[in-house]
């Protein structure tokens, strides 16, 4: 198979963001950087010509924001692996509700930049069959997204199992933070540490045990072994304070599921 990189490009408002994220990007082998935009309608532009497979996007911008070009490209045919890049912490749901495959904080560290060019690549590659270059220069084999097993949540056992191209994980349920959804796959938190597994999170949901594991959020489910406090906000939502510091938002919706856990409401 003859490999090649991606071809990337850079859409924040912010000049000093745009060079800085280009500096970082060109020390990487697998990237070809494409373009730059300063607006979501230069990146539609640019876009439509249709040679992109990822891009790196900042949220807040003038007129148009990341997520609503994000939006504007729904069923569209091969569409570029989005990867949001921002100063704000607070859009990280909303980002992986429009099927974002990273969300990266500035000033954007280098090596979990690596870790979300391996989460583009994984993507491309189960979306599109794109062939794209390997992780390394001595390393030809390409690791895919995490495949669930059969019954992948092995209950006895207390853990989940999860099928890479060379190995199989045994993740220990207790070591999850929290589950995200990404689209069709879901993203299991652990510290510092995510693996992305493509199964939705209704059907990963339907495997946890239920007195240790909560959906607080469409999108989102908490180890409740790992949850510090209920936070109530003005809008009637609840912030859900983790141990490892990780602030999420859980909706009015799935109170009702935390009563029934604890024997009382919040």
């Amino acid at each position: 198979m003859t490999w090649r990189a991606m071809k990337t490009i850079i859409v924040d408002d912010e000049r000093l963001a745009r060079q800085r994220l280009s500096r970082q990007l060109s020390a990487e082998q697998d990237v070809e950087l494409i373009g730059e935009c300063q607006s979501a309608r230069q990146a539609s532009e640019l876009l439509a010509q249709g040679r992109a497979d990822l891009l790196f996007l900042d949220v807040e911008m003038p007129r148009a924001s990341g997520i609503e070009l994000v939006k504007a490209m729904e069923g569209q045919s091969k569409a570029p692996a989005v990867v949001f890049v921002t100063a704000h912490e607070q859009y990280a749901v909303h980002a992986f509700e429009v099927g974002a495959c990273d969300y990266l904080l500035k000033p954007v560290a280098s090596d979990r930049l690596r870790v979300a060019l391996k989460r583009a690549r994984e993507l491309l590659l189960l979306r599109n069959g794109a062939e794209l270059a390997p992780p390394g220069p001595h390393d030809q084999s390409v690791t895919g997204v995490a495949e669930p097993l059969d019954h992948a949540v092995q209950e006895r056992a207390g853990v989940v199992l999860v099928r890479t191209a060379s190995r199989v994980l045994r993740i220990k349920l207790e070591s999850i933070d929290w589950i995200e959804a990404a689209g069709n796959y879901v993203q299991l938190h652990m510290g510092t540490t995510s693996h992305l597994l493509r199964e939705t999170i209704t059907s990963f949901e339907s495997q946890l045990p239920r007195d240790r594991f909560a959906r607080i959020h469409r999108a989102a489910i908490a180890n409740l072994d790992k949850v510090v406090e209920f936070q109530p906000m003005l809008s009637g939502d609840f912030q859900v304070l983790l141990q490892c510091g990780t602030q999420l938002k859980m909706s009015r919706t799935y109170r009702r599921r935390i009563r029934d856990l604890f024997g009382h409401s919040i």
